[in-house]
């Protein structure tokens, strides 16, 4: 187990490691499909993960487990407007 100093440091650690992760898909399968849990715990985490180098993102595709049934799209913790967000 790791303990981090800061909630940025441990998003950091797991957006490295995930990156290679998806990296290493992409070299082996030409292709990565990976699940990402919402809420607003992972938006440091997803923020870091894409500003991770070398992950071909035209080769990956993120489902996203969002457990706010029924929840609209213009709520604040609604995560398919965080990425609309973050897309733009």
């Amino acid at each position: 187990m790791k303990i981090y100093d800061t909630v940025q440091a441990m998003a950091e650690a797991a957006a490295q490691k995930a990156a290679g992760e998806l990296r290493g898909c992409i070299a082996d399968k030409d292709w990565a499909t990976f699940v990402a849990a919402t809420g607003k715990s992972q938006v440091r985490f997803l923020e870091a993960l894409t500003r991770e180098p070398g992950v071909d993102w035209s080769k990956a595709t993120m489902y996203h487990v969002d457990k706010y049934i029924g929840l609209p799209e213009s709520h604040p913790a609604s995560f398919r407007q965080y990425l609309e967000r973050a897309t733009k």
